[in-house]
C-alpha cells in the first residue's frame, strides 16, 4: 500500500492504477476478481482512460463476477474529467508534510495487548546485588 492519496482527480500520467490509491480504495483489491484478468497490472490510469476499446485492457473472456466488476469500473473511469493541472498529493492523514510517526502508526495500528501481558511486564524481577562484606 502507498502512503500517497490522491485528493483530486487530475491527469494521473504515471500512476500504477491497479495498486496506487484511487477514490480511497485499492482497485486490485476492489476489484479482484477483475484484477486476476488485467494483461497489464502497471498500466496507468490515463492509459486506461484514453484507451478506446476498455476491454482489450483485459483477458477475455470474463467471468459474471468480472464482468459486473468490470462495468462499474468503466464506468467510474470514463465520469473523471483529466485535466492539465498540477496534482495536488497529500498523505493519508490528510497532510502534506511527512511524519515519520504517523506512517508508523499507519502501518503498523494500534494492537490491543492482554492484561496478562502487561502485568508480566509490570512485575518484571530486578537483580538484588548485596553489598555486604564478607
Amino acid at each position: 500500500m502507498h502512503a500517497f492519496e490522491k485528493k483530486e482527480r487530475f491527469a494521473l500520467f504515471f500512476n500504477y492504477w491497479w495498486h496506487d490509491l484511487w477514490n480511497d480504495m485499492l482497485c486490485s483489491q476492489a476489484f479482484s476478481e477483475l484484477f486476476s484478468s488485467v494483461r497489464n497490472q502497471n498500466t496507468s490510469f490515463y492509459l486506461a482512460a484514453n484507451n478506446q476499446d476498455f476491454y482489450e485492457l483485459f483477458h477475455l473472456p470474463l467471468s459474471l463476477k468480472a464482468f459486473a466488476q468490470y462495468q462499474t469500473l468503466n464506468v467510474a473511469v470514463h465520469i473523471v474529467t483529466l485535466q492539465d493541472s498540477p496534482d495536488q498529493w497529500s498523505y493519508m492523514w490528510g497532510s502534506a508534510l511527512f511524519s515519520s510517526s504517523k506512517i508508523y502508526k499507519q502501518r503498523i495500528g494500534h494492537h490491543q495487548v492482554h492484561f496478562a501481558f502487561k502485568w508480566l511486564w509490570k512485575s518484571c524481577c530486578k537483580i538484588r546485588e548485596s553489598f555486604s562484606s564478607g
